[in-house]
């Protein structure tokens, strides 16, 4: 068996770069054990293939294989430290596939940017971003270890948890593994002053995305002093002013390995996995965080930051739901519909038939005692009472008009669809199985998934539209070169 990246595609198969000089052809009818429409349903370019090399010919000078594509992917469950043990969780349900054998790992904490007050704003990004590695490691070595086994090695911060990430091949999962929890429990902050450089341009950077900076200033809006307001990034200020002594100290505080979940898909052995984190590991580290939720009062209210852009840049909404809602199928269906697809009604109004915006939808963020919904748009400031005025007519339809059966089904069967072809690649599942089990959410099989979809009624969206667009409730918060065009927008 040999392993090698898939160099291009055709409509009869995919040619795979087997070493320097020498290509492998797998041809459509080897790609899988059933028939295959077509090949990137199967592979792309990019992906890692193991191959079996049925025959070999020399075409032009150039080494041609004849190959059969050998592995399948197998979803895993993920583990939580807790104490002394590891507690094995359900794992989704894995659809057939023919695919690629890297091993996608995540080691995931519930510390993020909730748990921050005003003179922490942002370590937890920092903190990740600082991080050089494990005591033994310096970050060019962490960097050098992973290019040496063909991985790949990140880490991200939300609201409410933190990963380090990375793609491997399975027979170098130890060592990847090591290195991953390593960086999180024992790193050496080495150079935090030159990595707060690069954060402040991280902030500058993001500054100048009115598209993305919106959805923080909404957020401030809308939950106001709750701590799901703080931003990821921090301010300048908080990041410039951070003593390094602050950020070894909120660590040693926040993060403890009996909080952590470890999470993988693809080739991998979930008991093997297990053995790897109890052997190299104390799993009696940590006293393990207390963490409590925070009381929402919600009333509308808005904001305007001033900058010169060529559109206003819009967040219209206000309260969503709770991740353990029972009514969270129903919130997802929702927001299909109202502006999460093409056909979605937004897109279709405001876009296809108006031509008001190039870019609009709808969105719903879910956290642990509340969540938020909404609508983004951008339009020129001469367009923004119609955009407006359209938009709040759609969510009054939604709040007193039942959907027609027509559109429910449709709505139901894009989310269907969404949620299984999000699953296609190991890091999704990974992170889905990880953030399930960090935030302490139930994992369903996909057949369970589409029964509860299913299960959405008309009646349910409209009475959950009733409550979650209520204008009492709605903030809204912009982003333009006019204050005066966005105040006259707003209704009397």
């Amino acid at each position: 068996m040999i392993v090698g990246r898939v160099a291009s595609t055709t409509n009869f198969g995919a040619f795979v770069n087997l070493k320097p000089g020498t290509d492998g052809l797998i041809h459509i009818s080897k790609l899988a054990p059933h028939r295959v429409a077509a090949v990137e349903d199967v592979v792309q370019k990019g992906d890692l293939v193991k191959v079996e090399v049925m025959d070999v010919a020399n075409q032009g000078g150039k080494r041609r294989s004849a190959c059969a594509c050998s592995r399948r992917w197998k979803g895993r469950r993920p583990f939580r430290i807790t104490g002394s043990r590891l507690c094995p969780t359900a794992s989704s349900s894995s659809p057939s596939g023919w695919i690629t054998c890297p091993a996608r790992l995540g080691v995931l904490d519930p510390g993020g940017a909730r748990d921050e007050d005003e003179a922490h704003a942002g370590v937890t990004h920092h903190r990740a971003s600082a991080v050089q590695g494990p005591s033994r490691f310096t970050a060019e070595e962490i960097a050098q270890e992973f290019d040496s086994i063909g991985g790949e090695l990140n880490a991200a911060t939300s609201k409410e948890y933190v990963v380090v990430y990375g793609r491997v091949l399975d027979e170098h999962l130890e060592r990847a593994l090591d290195v991953l929890v390593d960086m999180l429990l024992t790193p050496t902050f080495a150079d935090l002053d030159r990595e707060r450089q690069v954060i402040l341009e991280e902030i500058a950077m993001y500054e100048d995305a009115p598209q993305d900076l919106i959805h923080d200033l909404f957020a401030r809006t809308v939950f106001a002093n709750h701590p799901l307001g703080h931003t990821i990034l921090g301010s300048r200020h908080s990041i410039a002013e951070m003593p390094e002594e602050r950020i070894r100290n909120y660590h040693h505080r926040h993060f403890a390995l009996s909080d952590m979940v470890v999470a993988a898909a693809g080739d991998i052995d979930h008991d093997r996995l297990r053995e790897l984190v109890l052997a190299k590991h104390d799993t009696h580290n940590g006293h393990g965080v207390q963490r409590a939720d925070a009381n929402v009062e919600w009333k509308a209210g808005t904001a305007f930051l001033a900058k010169e852009t060529e559109q206003v840049h819009v967040c219209l909404g206000g309260p969503g739901l709770a991740r353990h809602d029972a009514r969270r199928f129903t919130l997802s269906v929702l927001d299909s519909l109202f502006g999460g697809s093409l056909s979605s009604r937004l897109f279709q109004e405001v876009r296809e038939k108006r031509g008001f915006v190039y870019s609009i939808f709808s969105f719903a963020a879910m956290y642990r005692e509340t969540g938020l919904t909404g609508v983004y748009f951008g339009c020129r400031p001469e367009r923004l009472n119609q955009v407006m005025e359209t938009v709040r007519r759609e969510m009054e339809r939604l709040r007193t008009e039942p959907v027609s059966e027509e559109e429910l089904v449709r709505a139901r069967e894009h989310l269907k669809g969404r949620v299984i072809l999000g699953l296609e690649s190991t890091s999704s599942r990974m992170t889905r199985l990880g953030k399930g089990v960090v935030t302490n959410t139930e994992i369903l099989s996909l057949d369970e998934v589409a029964a509860r979809i299913d299960a959405v009624t008309a009646e349910g969206v409209r009475s959950l539209a009733e409550e979650l667009l209520d204008p009492e409730l709605l903030s809204v918060a912009a982003i333009g070169a006019d204050e005066d065009v966005f105040r006259a927008s707003l209704p009397s």
